[in-house]
């Protein structure tokens, strides 16, 4: 398994709040991201269970950290690093870097939704029920949002 060198899971916190700028050290943070994100895409099933907890925690940790009073402090710093590198003319590290960590977050979600039969069976009663009862009507985007949240509500409630 490639994701088996990873002996401290924070580690994978890193990506969200680098403590650097050098650009070696956040280049080898993108491509861990990349790497890590090949592996839940391709085989999430044999990754360990312990990095899984990890990196659901790390999926969802965008959200619950914004409620946290010292995110703001965390954010601020993140921010000026950020400040630096941009400075220094590196912004194609920087979207590369947010890229990487992005697609591990939704490689994550994916997983999660698709190893998740309730919520598959859910999705496809949802499907079909859009497909049966469609009378020319169609959703704007407001309302698409609001009927996938109350499918989400419903599979995770």
């Amino acid at each position: 398994m490639g994701v088996a060198f990873i002996t401290d899971p924070k580690w994978v916190f890193r990506l969200e709040s680098p403590k650097t700028t050098k650009t070696s050290e956040l280049a080898d943070l993108a491509k861990f991201a990349d790497s890590l994100a090949f592996e839940v895409e391709t085989a999430w099933n044999e990754v360990l269970p312990e990095l899984q907890d990890v990196l659901v925690k790390f999926a969802y940790s965008g959200w619950e950290r914004e409620a946290e009073p010292a995110s703001r402090l965390r954010r601020l710093r993140v921010r000026l690093r950020y400040t630096v590198l941009a400075l220094r003319g590196e912004e194609e590290l920087l979207y590369r870097l947010w890229n990487s960590t992005h697609r591990l977050r939704a490689s994550v979600l994916d997983a999660i939704e698709r190893n998740n039969p309730e919520y598959q069976e859910d999705l496809a009663e949802a499907i079909k029920d859009a497909l049966s009862n469609r009378d020319g009507r169609t959703m704007n985007a407001e309302q698409a949002r609001e009927r996938n949240g109350q499918i989400f509500d419903q599979v995770f409630d």
